[in-house]
């Protein structure tokens, strides 16, 4: 062996001494080791034996809880008639607090209402023949056991069944009539008091309270919040109710009324009736008494002499000139007017005036029926003073006049006359005359004034009057006049 191979052979004899190793090593040749056969085994340390495991013994079982029943209670309610006709079915209709599993009963003679099922509403309907008996009767619940039979169904309360209240129904051989209850209105009322705020020491100070309704009751006086003996109790009538105090000191005093009313639902016939008047608290009033110093004459003052007034101007007279045409479009005819004068006095301070107006007859060719030639004589007879008033600046002007209009010839072709006698319209003709508006009328120099007009019905036409009405009368007939003053 070589040399080389013994620090590996130390190296592994010594690692064998400390007993990390076991056995034989050959050390090759070549530098490669094995285990030797037969190598020395070292002994390792023995595994201790383990202690039994100790197993719990089982627990002993609990003795069950034993369950706790609630009885709950219930009631029932029962319905039926007070009375009923002999021969003619009473119906009982109980209705149970709860409407669980159990039976109802009816303590009713002469019916077959015994363990009826329970339901929310449960009916028994008897026929009663005994008239006058008086029979009581009573409705009975009572329950399964919730807590009986097993899963699913075992619960921890169970129904504690109830009797009814008592109905008592009375056989009767006719029906009476139940009364229809009397409904009574409350009215509201209103009470208005008068009476001084201020008044002077020593002398009286009336209240007048006046209700809004006059019906039977008291009206009482509070003075201060309290009942005064100067102003006790007065019945409502058909006079206000009054209260009077007098101080003799400097005082004040805050005066109320109140109202009260007797009923009218209370007596009775003739006087049953469905309202009764509430009563009301009055406004209040506070009234001073204190002493009123007698005032000091003082000297009136010696009146001054009224101013003498203006004289009112005369009113000027003027006279125009009036002429003008007419047109009457009835029978399709114009005419002219004139000449004519229109007389007036104007008052230069107020613009008004008053006159006459005096035109000639006029001659107005027609063309009746619009192809006969007719030829008609007018008259224009005034009926009462003319009035108008000039604008402010005397630039326009109106008029007013009424005057009659008579037919005092009319011949058709020429010939044929159609008026005879005293022709005139029946009723005066209203003719308002107006100047354009546009200022350029003068009082004192004249202008163009004009008037639509209607004619009516004509009388005194002789046997030709109610041709002369089929043709004549109309509106919108037109006068126009041109004045020019002449002073």
């Amino acid at each position: 062996m070589s040399n080389r191979y013994f620090p590996k052979v130390k190296v592994i004899a010594a690692l064998a001494a400390l007993g990390l190793f076991a056995g034989t090593w050959a050390v090759l040749a070549d530098g490669s080791a094995a285990s030797a056969t037969g190598a020395t085994q070292t002994s390792a340390t023995p595994t201790p034996t383990p202690a039994p495991t100790q197993i719990p013994a089982h627990p002993p079982t609990p003795a069950p809880t034993p369950k706790v029943i609630r009885k709950i209670a219930t009631s029932v309610t029962l319905t039926g008639p007070a009375q009923v006709v002999a021969g003619q079915p009473a119906t009982y209709t109980a209705v149970p607090s709860v409407s669980a599993p159990g039976r109802i009963s009816f303590t009713v003679p002469g019916g077959d209402c015994q363990s009826l099922p329970i339901a929310a509403s449960v009916t028994c309907t008897v026929t009663f023949s005994d008239v006058g008996a008086s029979h009581t009767v009573t409705a009975t619940t009572s329950y399964y056991p919730l807590s009986c039979c097993g899963p699913g169904q075992d619960f921890d309360y169970d129904y504690v069944g109830s009797t009814s209240n008592v109905v008592s129904t009375v056989v009767v051989a006719t029906a009476t009539p139940t009364p229809t209850p009397v409904v009574i209105q409350k009215i509201p009322t209103t009470l208005t008091l008068s009476g001084p705020t201020q008044v002077g020491v020593g002398r009286p100070a009336t209240y007048i309270a006046v209700p809004s309704v006059g019906a039977p009751g008291t009206i009482s006086f509070q003075v201060d919040g309290a009942d005064s003996a100067a102003c006790p109790p007065v019945q409502i009538s058909s006079s206000p109710a009054t209260c009077t105090i007098t101080e003799t000191r400097d005082a004040k005093h805050t005066v109320v009324a109140s109202s009260t009313f007797a009923s009218l639902s209370c007596c009775g016939s003739g006087q049953d009736f469905n309202y009764d008047y509430l009563g009301a608290t009055s406004n209040s009033i506070t009234t001073l008494w204190t002493e009123i110093p007698t005032p000091t004459p003082s000297t009136p003052p010696t009146p001054s002499s009224p101013p003498t007034p203006a004289p009112t101007p005369a009113p000027a007279h003027i006279v125009f000139a009036a002429n003008g045409t007419i047109s009457i479009p009835t029978i399709n005819g114009t005419g002219k007017v004139g000449p004519g004068s229109v007389s007036s006095d104007v008052n230069l301070r107020s613009g008004a005036f008053t006159g006459t107006a005096k035109l000639p007859a006029m001659t107005i060719n027609a063309n009746l029926f619009g192809f006969i030639p007719t030829t008609v004589v007018s008259t224009f007879t005034e009926l009462g003073p003319l009035t108008g008033q000039l604008a402010p600046g005397a630039g326009d002007l109106t008029a007013d006049l009424k005057a009659s209009i008579g037919v005092t010839s009319a011949k058709a072709l020429g010939v044929l006359p159609l008026t005879s006698g005293n022709c005139v319209t029946a009723s005066p003709v209203s003719i308002h005359l107006a100047s354009d508006g546009t200022g350029k009328f003068s009082p004192f120099s004249g202008g163009v004034v004009a008037s639509k007009f209607a004619i009516g019905p004509l009388t005194h036409c002789g046997v030709l009057t109610s041709v002369l009405n089929a043709i004549l009368p109309g509106p919108n007939n037109t006068l126009t006049l041109t004045l020019v003053a002449q002073n």
